[in-house]
């Protein structure tokens, strides 16, 4: 009787069977990292597993070889002079982490001016973290790595995070990079490679992300992606005094391909010369320009075509579809330039002038041809010192608009074969059919640096809804009709709940908590509606759970250490997120997870 029972208690436990060899497997490959500690007073004989024996040098370091999921941890207030050069690669549910440990300032790896690097990874490594070091005065980067292959079987996959750069920034080649909440101060006027502080390029260079970083002093770029990159996205950085642009898309060379975001940072003092807070060049598909800051720039958004030959094509008049939305603008020379580049939306953005030298609210430049087309234009304030609200570079300035309304404007230029200027007021606008829902009078702004709408304000409810537009520049509830201008006012529906912040935590590793402001009503959209990206992957939501402010999603899969954990929420027809109120929340594309 006992021999029959013991096959049957062993078929009924086989999934736990199974369960528990999975789970042993998992915490054997997370209990077989090993950390290491470098410290200027160790020695290289030392085993290197604890501070009391730690390794000395670089040296020791880019001789051993490391598993994934291991640490190599360096002293805080130590100082070395060497170049660290990557060993080996983590895997993708395990990266490698080159950190810190102890306390006082950050560990620095100076290159003292006569060293090209202070990290560089020669045989592009991938599965990589740099989190909490201090590099300084590296003559090309303070963290090098690239990626000339086609095995997309190894993709980089860097983190760089919490980071100091100082008289250097980082130049990457690989796909689905992070670069993240940290400081780089820039050498002031130089020249080579190390006048940009963050430098993304190449084709396999797809996915990467540039967020929460503060840039400043450096000639060149703040940041830059160009030459083939696929689908960047900088988001939420302070970029400020670097001179030539603050954030560049430029497709010189090589086209931008996959859509270009740029959303929620503040640019300003890019007065050098023809400095652009946001520059677009060359960007072939979808782009989303929308919720930033700028002002004290030449130009704050320039979109442009370039025409030439060489290794790509003439691309004067290509589509590039880009959206410019819920920008504020003000104190530049020149708010938004379009030179030889069609499909652009312009909504709901206010472009104040301020004192600047050349003050133009928009100027549209098409080299004396009409490549420039299909722009639509509505529901932005172009306002106070502003000499010239547009300022079109063509005979005809209808050939370009496909719509053209609902603004607070006051003049447009129009100069004939560049030559001579015409001058066009809203009345004589209005007289010929054209912006008949504009206006022309004081959008009655708070002040000259605050932007909401003073009650009475003529732009309250006087704009035309827009497919896709939500929500403000502040995350408030967009009216139907709209207010003109980046400043929703005069709202009579619920305040809508806004994204607060997002975590995975090391005691609930499969479940992914989204904080929201207001207290959410008990309505659960379906799973689809979210999108969770681990290390760049998709990994599966089971469940979704709204309690309180709160939004569990339950993974497939477990978190663990050093992933890149995103997630994007798709407002659905039915069932969407809202607060006790009714207030709706808004779609939220690719936001950071706090992996914890």
């Amino acid at each position: 009787m006992v021999s029959q029972k013991i096959p049957y208690f062993r078929q009924i436990n086989a999934p736990l069977k199974n369960t528990l060899i999975i789970a042993f497997l998992l915490f054997s490959t997370i209990a077989s990292a090993t950390d290491y500690y470098i410290s200027s007073s160790g020695n290289d004989a030392n085993n290197g597993l604890t501070p009391a024996t730690a390794w000395q040098t670089i040296a020791k370091v880019n001789a051993s070889s490391f598993n994934p999921g291991d640490q190599i941890l360096f002293n805080k207030g130590d100082t070395w002079r060497e170049t660290l050069t990557i060993p080996s690669s983590g895997s993708v549910d395990n990266y490698i982490t080159f950190g810190a440990y102890g306390t006082g300032s950050k560990p620095k790896i100076d290159a003292e001016t006569t060293r090209d690097n202070c990290i560089v990874s020669p045989s592009s490594k991938s599965y990589i973290t740099i989190d909490g070091l201090e590099l300084d005065n590296a003559k090309v980067a303070g963290i090098y790595h690239s990626y000339w292959t086609t095995d997309w079987g190894n993709e980089p996959n860097w983190i760089i995070k919490n980071c100091t750069f100082s008289y250097c920034g980082v130049i990457l080649h690989g796909a689905n990079t992070v670069v993240q909440n940290n400081t780089f101060i820039g050498p002031g006027y130089t020249t080579g490679e190390n006048s940009n502080a963050v430098t993304i390029s190449g084709t396999f260079s797809s996915n990467c992300i540039v967020t929460d970083n503060t840039i400043y002093g450096f000639e060149g770029r703040g940041v830059c992606f160009d030459k083939g990159s696929v689908s960047p996205t900088v988001t939420n950085n302070i970029i400020h005094d670097c001179y030539s642009f603050g954030i560049s898309f430029d497709g010189y060379g090589k086209k931008i391909t996959g859509k270009v975001t740029a959303t929620g940072n503040t640019v300003y003092n890019q007065t050098w010369a023809s400095g652009t807070g946001i520059f677009l060049e060359n960007c072939s598909e979808t782009s989303d320009i929308s919720k930033n800051l700028l002002y004290y720039c030449v130009r704050a958004i320039s979109f442009k075509n370039y025409a030439a030959s060489g290794d790509y094509t003439d691309q004067r008049g290509i589509n590039i579809g880009a959206v410019a939305s819920y920008n504020i603008i003000h104190d530049c020379n020149m708010g938004v330039f379009i030179d030889n580049a069609s499909g652009i939306d312009i909504w709901n953005n206010d472009i104040y002038a301020g004192n600047g030298s050349f003050p133009t609210g928009v100027t549209i430049d098409d080299a004396g041809t009409y490549f420039v087309t299909d722009i639509d234009f509505r529901n932005n304030i172009v306002n106070d010192n502003t000499i010239i609200t547009i300022s079109v570079q063509s005979s005809n300035y209808r050939n370009h608009f496909v719509n053209f309304d609902y603004n607070r404007v006051s003049n447009i230029s129009v100069v004939a074969q560049r030559g001579n200027s015409s001058y066009l007021s809203l009345t004589n606008l209005k007289n010929g059919g054209y912006a008949l829902n504009s206006i022309s009078t004081d959008p009655l702004f708070v002040s000259s640096t605050d932007f909401h709408l003073q009650s009475g304000s003529p732009a309250i409810g006087k704009g035309v809804s827009v497919a896709g537009l939500t929500t403000d520049y502040a995350g408030n509830k967009v009216n139907n009709p709209p207010s003109i201008g980046a400043y929703e006012s005069g709202a009579t529906g619920p305040p809508p709940a806004v994204y607060q912040g997002s975590v995975v935590k090391s005691a609930t590793p499969t479940l992914l908590e989204i904080t929201y402001d207001l207290s959410l009503a008990n309505i659960v959209p379906a799973a689809s509606a979210f999108s969770v990206n681990v290390n760049f992957a998709v990994r599966t939501v089971n469940a979704v759970v709204v309690s309180g402010n709160k939004v569990q999603l339950t993974l497939a899969n477990p978190i663990v250490y050093g992933n890149v954990v995103t997630f994007s929420y798709t407002k659905p027809s039915s069932n969407p997120l809202q607060s006790t109120s009714g207030g709706i929340a808004a779609s939220i594309s690719n936001q950071t997870v706090d992996n914890n």
